[in-house]
């Protein structure tokens, strides 16, 4: 038998239902429909209210437990004072599920603390994945604490080898250096007046200088972490200006997205002894 009623007092129901001994005190059955519905225009449709325990709970054994649906509005709503706003939790499957076709499927903002966060015992933190665009993008600063990875290179370790590396290059030069004036009768303490300057810029690597030997043929080095160098001939015009470039892609090696390199050039002086300038260490992005 239905049972219906009307109440024109704000504070009393119209239907109510009390159990002392602690079972359900309004139950609500379907075998198609809903088993308990709530209409309002203006306030809340449905309200579950406990000091100690859950306000609305809802369980199924295939569906959705609870579904929120709203034309304008949140589907969901989650607020707390002084615990979380939505709490989700799942043994097997995602504890949140964020979907969304036109919009990110789950957003995090926050005034003063992070906007998300991701945590795990034995995984990944965070995960990013895309069919066609970029899994992770950042606008502002990033900052890594620990240990950074990229296709399986350790971007940290090979950083700290290429400043090793360097080391041995300089002290290698120093050598070289040595070795030369020793063999050339030139006094070590004593600096030649040319030098060099090397600059990068678009694309393109550029060594020019002055006080050389107008239309003497130089030999310009660069040398590579890995000590191995490259040599190319430049001969200064007249005046003694040398003016050389060259591709930053041609000094390049597969697998290094930057290389530190060093620059020398050795000229000849009349007397036919090696003069070499400074050298100068430039960075290239490849």
């Amino acid at each position: 038998m239905p049972i219906s009623d009307t109440s024109a007092d704000k504070s009393t129901p119209a239907v109510g239902g009390d159990h002392t001994a602690g079972g359900v005190a309004i139950a609500g059955a379907s075998p198609e429909g809903r088993g308990v519905e709530g209409r309002s225009e203006k306030g809340v449709g449905v309200v579950g209210i406990s000091q100690d325990y859950r306000g609305i709970e809802g369980r199924s054994t295939n569906e959705h437990a609870i579904l929120g649906r709203s034309t304008k509005g949140a589907g969901v709503a989650g607020i707390s004072e002084e615990n979380r706003g939505v709490h989700g939790r799942s043994d097997k499957a995602q504890g949140v599920l964020g979907q969304s076709k036109k919009a990110a499927g789950v957003a995090g903002t926050s005034e003063d603390g992070p906007g998300v966060v991701g945590r795990s015992t034995n995984g990944s933190g965070v995960i990013g994945r895309s069919e066609n665009g970029m899994a992770g993008s950042f606008e502002g600063d990033v900052s890594v604490a620990g240990e950074l990875t990229i296709q399986g290179v350790n971007v940290f370790a090979m950083v700290r080898h290429i400043r090793l590396l360097e080391e041995q290059v300089d002290r290698l030069n120093e050598q070289l250096l040595d070795h030369i004036r020793n063999h050339s009768g030139q006094d070590k303490s004593t600096r030649d007046p040319f030098t060099i300057h090397v600059k990068n810029a678009d694309g393109k690597v550029t060594v020019d200088g002055d006080g050389f030997r107008g239309g003497v043929t130089s030999y310009l080095f660069v040398a590579y972490p890995d000590l191995s160098y490259k040599k190319f001939d430049h001969t200064p015009d007249r005046e003694g200006r040398f003016d050389w470039s060259i591709k930053a892609s041609e000094l390049c090696i597969p697998g290094f997205p930057a290389l530190s390199l060093r620059f020398t050039v050795n000229q000849p002086d009349a007397g036919g002894r090696d003069r070499m300038t400074n050298s100068v260490t430039q960075s290239i992005s490849c």
